[in-house]
Order: structure tokens, then sequence, then C-alpha cells
């Protein structure tokens, strides 16, 4: 995580460089209390490419989270 907004969005810096935001509902429902800046997280996007869940990187990824989510990786691998 690179920002964090009053409004509970955020941007996500990848491992490429590019800037994610990220809005709040999709912090909400990676279940996040207190992001704090540098944290490493997943990102998963619904169909049509908006952000949808911001996880944690250790959570394992399953469909059953959310299932109609694609992965986005950071680049270089997962």
């Amino acid at each position: 995580m690179c920002d964090i907004r009053d409004d509970g969005s955020l941007t996500v810096l990848r491992d490429d460089g590019l800037l994610v935001d990220v809005p709040a509902a999709a912090v909400t429902a990676g279940g996040w209390i207190a992001p704090r800046s540098g944290q490493r997280v997943t990102l998963w996007r619904e169909a049509e490419g908006a952000v949808a869940l911001v996880l944690p990187p250790a959570v394992p990824l399953s469909p059953d989270v959310h299932p109609n989510a694609r992965i986005s990786w950071p680049a270089g691998g997962g």
C-alpha cells in the first residue's frame, strides 16, 4: 500500500511501478481494520477490471472468496 485515504480507499504501488486506485469497499471486503503504508497485498479484480478485494498476500487464494474475481498477480509472479 502506498497511500491510505481518510475515506478508506487506497493507492497501491505494484511491483512494476504502476499505481492502482482501490475503492474503500474492496478494502472493507478484504477484512482490513488498520491498513498501513508499505503493507504488501494481493488484489482481486472483477471481470471488467475493477478491484473488488484486497487481501494480505498470505491468504490462500480461492474462487470461494470472491467467485467473480480474477487474480491480478504482481509483476514477477505470485
